[in-house]
């Protein structure tokens, strides 16, 4: 769904690359992946690094063997007031095939600084192909997909600012290869008098 367009990054030395969602058209930056030239072959996007070798993107739940972080920081918001207002909770709702552990918080006044990764989540399915433990793992197993819900996901915040905006990370380091899809963020507030 992604096409990657190569930047001046490269110069730069950064591995930062803008992309375009081909379903949206909405455009995003991919960070710490310094890839010289792309191709899509056999329903699978690999790519030519800087080091001489050539990677399949998305094959499993890890960069080349170590856990690696994806990080969301949505736009900051005045949600509805233009008053201060205090973030008490937020909870980000996804769409996983296996169980994940987001690290949520808030940024506010347009900082963009973002928090510390979190670590990946240790996760134990080990139900597939090539991994599996032989006479005990399910061969028919299937993850399935799993929308995390509600109040169990609620995390305290205590942000204070005139616009906030959600900042969720989730690390992965897993042999499975996750389908995470973030649906929405959840937040409670309390807005501050205008004062004149």
């Amino acid at each position: 769904n992604f096409l990657a367009m190569d930047t001046m990054a490269h110069a730069a030395g950064d591995g930062t690359m803008l992309v375009a969602n081909l379903q949206t058209g909405a455009w995003s930056r991919f960070t710490g992946l310094d890839a010289r030239t792309f191709a899509l072959f056999d329903g699978f996007v690999y790519y030519g690094s800087i080091d001489g070798f050539v990677y399949r993107m998305q094959g499993t739940g890890a960069d080349n063997g170590m856990p690696y972080t994806c990080k969301y920081l949505g736009q900051h918001e005045h949600m509805g007031t233009p008053a201060e207002k205090t973030v008490g909770q937020m909870r980000p709702v996804f769409s996983s095939n296996l169980p994940i552990a987001p690290q949520t918080t808030a940024l506010v006044n347009y900082s963009e600084t973002l928090s510390s990764s979190p670590n990946a989540f240790a996760y134990s399915g080990t139900d597939g192909w090539d991994i599996s433990v032989w006479d005990t793992s399910l061969w028919d197993a299937s993850a399935g997909t799993v929308t995390s819900a509600a109040d169990s996901q609620w995390v305290a915040i205590g942000r204070t600012g005139h616009v906030v905006a959600p900042e969720i990370q989730v690390t992965m380091g897993v042999t499975q290869l996750p389908e995470v899809e973030l649906l929405g963020v959840d937040a409670t507030f309390r807005p501050g008098a205008m004062v004149a």
